[in-house]
């Protein structure tokens, strides 16, 4: 591994350490924000949610690390895959044919 191929990685790692930190941050915030006790309804049905416990801020922090993650790293690589792919193939039927 190079320089260069290891400095990126090294980004990378920080980036995604950065990111987790703040996504800690916004459970905890996300936890003692949260009224008592809430009611959903679906479909009539209701649900209700106690009190919140424990580790439940570092379950919000990783749910909110997952979403944020997915947000950076599968959409992109979709919008590549289902633009860009498509447009080199037209790009290089329109140069060979």
């Amino acid at each position: 591994m190079n320089r260069s191929t290891a400095r990126r990685w090294i980004w990378f790692a920080v980036i995604c350490l950065a990111l987790l930190g703040l996504s800690i941050a916004a459970g905890a915030w996300l936890t003692e924000h949260v009224p008592e006790h809430v009611t959903l309804v679906v479909d009539g049905d209701r649900t209700e949610i106690g009190e919140l416990h424990g580790m439940h801020w570092l379950m919000a922090g990783l749910g909110v690390f997952i979403a944020a993650l997915v947000l950076l790293v599968v959409l992109p690589l979709a919008l590549i895959f289902g633009l860009g792919v498509p447009l080199l193939v037209v790009a290089g039927v329109l140069v060979v044919g």
